[in-house]
């Protein structure tokens, strides 16, 4: 991939910025044809290749995630049949380490409504996922905050274990019904 990045950059310079002052008529009417499929070539290969490894990494990073593609809302584990809830029942919750009344701060004042939709506070961000929607896991949460993805940066330089504990507490909890 860096190679064919570098000759499209070095191809682009150089028919830019050098062959134009040694030539000024480049490429005139007799080179254009030659010309212009040169450059379609060039950025045929380089898309092809983006495309071929941009998929390869997509698919391990996904596979990495639990199968989950970035961006894309974890889907819930499906009860096996088996298994019938029983009415009159809440589901098991899974006691976390975090305090949910001090992750609602955290929430507030670490920007995250600015990225994510969340009802419970009002927030309305597009750039990162519906949190009413997606329904992470608290074990997602704390991934996400400590080690950041895509556009999400990390905030492990920003907060401690436990707030972070804190804060994907609260977001399991605003989000679970």
């Amino acid at each position: 991939m860096a190679v064919v990045c570098a000759a499209l950059v070095s191809f682009s310079l150089m028919v830019s910025m050098v062959i134009p002052k040694r030539r000024p008529g480049f490429p005139g009417r007799r080179n254009l044809a030659v010309f212009t499929l040169v450059a379609l070539a060039f950025i045929a290969g380089m898309l092809a290749i983006v495309e071929i490894y941009g998929a390869e990494g997509s698919e391990a990073e996904a596979a990495e995630h639990g199968g989950v593609h970035p961006g894309e809302p974890e889907k819930p584990p499906a009860s096996p049949p088996d298994e019938e809830p029983h009415l009159g029942e809440a589901p098991a919750a899974a006691a976390s380490p975090g305090d949910p009344s001090a992750g609602a701060l955290l929430f507030d004042s670490s920007d995250c409504a600015a990225c994510h939709v969340l009802a419970e506070t009002s927030a309305s961000g597009t750039i990162g996922p519906n949190l009413d929607e997606s329904h992470p896991s608290f074990e997602l949460v704390v991934d996400r905050v400590t080690n950041g993805i895509g556009a999400m940066p990390s905030y492990a330089g920003r907060l401690s274990e436990q707030e972070i504990e804190d804060l994907a507490a609260y977001v399991v909890e605003a989000t679970s019904g």
